[in-house]
């Protein structure tokens, strides 16, 4: 799993928890929920690879409806880090499975 996390971030600026197959839309009525320790282990892992690289960030975890689960800011993380990771997050949960990408990067390059 913790490839999967890794892979899902981009700088571990924002972190999105959806279901396998975000390429096609969810079908109606379904939810993904992803455990609490699970997204506590994802935003300390996104942290802890960010800041080996030498980036400050913060990790923000949302649910399928793009509500915060788990928020983290990393040790000397700047304070717009938060409102960005959450944006990112929050963009790629609800646009992702529309438009085929499960990181923020894949919004740029449609976009």
């Amino acid at each position: 799993m913790k490839s999967t996390i890794v892979a899902a971030i981009l700088c571990g600026v924002s972190f999105t928890c959806m279901a396998p197959h975000a390429q096609q839309p969810p079908q109606p009525g379904y939810r993904y929920t992803l455990p609490l320790k699970a997204a506590i282990e994802a935003a300390q892992e996104a942290i802890r690879v960010c800041e080996a690289n030498r980036y400050w960030v913060t990790a923000t975890v949302v649910d399928m409806d793009g509500i915060p689960q788990v928020v983290m800011r990393g040790d000397h993380a700047t304070v717009h880090t938060g409102e960005s990771s959450f944006r990112k997050a929050f963009t790629v949960v609800t646009l992702g499975p529309e438009f085929g990408f499960d990181r923020s990067s894949g919004f740029f390059e449609l976009v």
